[in-house]
């Protein structure tokens, strides 16, 4: 019994809000090697945005990545490095956190379109 309470009393810490920006492309990314080292730093434009329908962003940057040796992450900056480049539009949706990036929504899931 106590393990069941135990499990339901964690699934409100689960339940976080993503900020969703479908079908936008990147206007600016920028990689920071100062205050957020490693931490690159994405502007979104255009697309329409999901709910919720505000981040927890308190500045103008959209997204933020923290580029580490894991494969997933740099999987994850080359597609933003490539979308970037070509134009493609992408659906993202964020992690509900804003420690990586100081205030901007850490990037959990990138979506490219047709």
């Amino acid at each position: 019994m106590k393990k069941i309470v135990l499990l339901i009393s964690l699934i409100p810490c689960f339940a976080f809000a993503q900020y969703k920006v479908k079908g936008a492309v990147i206007d600016t990314i920028s990689l920071s090697n100062s205050f957020a080292q490693g931490t690159a730093f994405i502007r979104t434009k255009g697309g329409t945005i999901m709910e919720p329908k505000a981040s927890c962003a308190t500045t103008d940057w959209s997204f933020t990545h923290k580029v580490s040796d894991d494969p997933i992450s740099k999987a994850q900056f080359s597609m933003l490095l490539t979308a970037k480049a070509s134009g493609k539009k992408i659906t993202f949706i964020g992690s509900g956190d804003c420690r990586v990036g100081y205030g901007v929504e850490t990037l959990f899931t990138i979506q490219l379109e047709e």
